[in-house]
């Protein structure tokens, strides 16, 4: 079912952000809010009718609202990516959300890979023997220096797993040491976690939510886990779509169909993507620092 409607769409872009911006900006975000409800309440609800829609206004401050939802009583402290992509952590740092380095952040992972490091205390993750460079031979061409995990890649068909990043060399894998010991150390306070997970087609975060979510539940207290199972890709387009699979006292399961694409970059380059993805995350009372 989708759960996407006029109202709702006009309020992601309208209640989600306040820009300390000139009148012209202002106007051009009210005139993009105001023409989401007749493209959202057509049959179809066709994303190329969005395909001109720009991101934020540059130098433009940035205030997001949101609500009063507590985990147990305590305000959100920590919000956290797990993966699967860049996406994710990239959204986090945009939208002042990501205070810190976390060992998900930057790689291509899987909902799996995840499952695996809760339960093994992050040993394989940081298993030097599994490290193995991809610098000069990168799978696009790219000069970016980067390296893959043997185990991961052979089992879950992560490649390039440390893709910015190349862990042969020690300075790289100390910065992962570090990412996982803060990781590690978050998991074991009190405070109030919210963790997101954005998945591509090409990762079952569905068929795999269940068990990261008991996973965290044998290795923390006082979190969320929201997942995004995403359908829409280079290759297959559907229309905007935003599908509620689940939701329980402590987690909740959407598939998203955006109306960009975001592969081959960080971010979407419709503002009304990323306003769908915060909106799940609105309800709650979040005070990083």
């Amino acid at each position: 079912m989708n759960i996407l409607d006029k109202h709702r769409v006009m309020g992601y872009v309208k209640n989600l952000l306040k820009f300390n911006a000139d009148n012209t900006a202002s106007e051009s975000l009210s005139r993009s809010s105001e023409q989401l409800p007749k493209i959202c309440n057509s049959p179809t609800c066709d994303s190329s009718e969005l395909k001109d829609e720009k991101t934020q206004p540059q130098n433009n401050q940035l205030h997001i609202n949101f609500g009063s939802k507590k985990i147990n009583g305590l305000s959100i402290s920590h919000v956290v990516s797990l993966g699967s992509h860049c996406l994710t952590a990239s959204i986090l740092k945009k939208y002042g959300l990501k205070k810190a380095s976390f060992p998900f952040d930057w790689i291509f992972s899987s909902p799996e890979v995840v499952i695996d490091c809760l339960n093994d205390e992050f040993e394989l993750f940081l298993d030097k023997r599994q490290h193995k460079s991809v610098t000069g031979n990168r799978v696009n061409g790219s000069s970016e220096p980067g390296a893959t995990h043997i185990y991961f890649q052979e089992h879950y068909g992560t490649k390039e797993f440390f893709t910015h990043r190349d862990t042969t060399i020690e300075e790289n894998y100390i910065y992962y040491s570090r990412a996982v010991s803060r990781f590690k150390e978050l998991l074991k306070s009190d405070e109030g976690k919210l963790f997101i997970i954005i998945s591509r087609g090409n990762r079952d975060l569905i068929n795999n939510f269940d068990a990261l979510t008991k996973a965290l539940e044998q290795k923390t207290n006082n979190f969320f886990l929201v997942g995004i199972q995403l359908l829409h890709s280079r290759t297959e387009s559907f229309p905007l779509f935003l599908d509620e699979k689940k939701n329980t006292v402590n987690s909740a399961l959407y598939s998203f169909s955006s109306t960009s694409v975001e592969e081959f970059r960080d971010h979407y380059p419709s503002m009304t993507d990323e306003m769908i993805i915060l909106s799940l995350i609105s309800d709650f009372e979040i005070k990083v620092s």
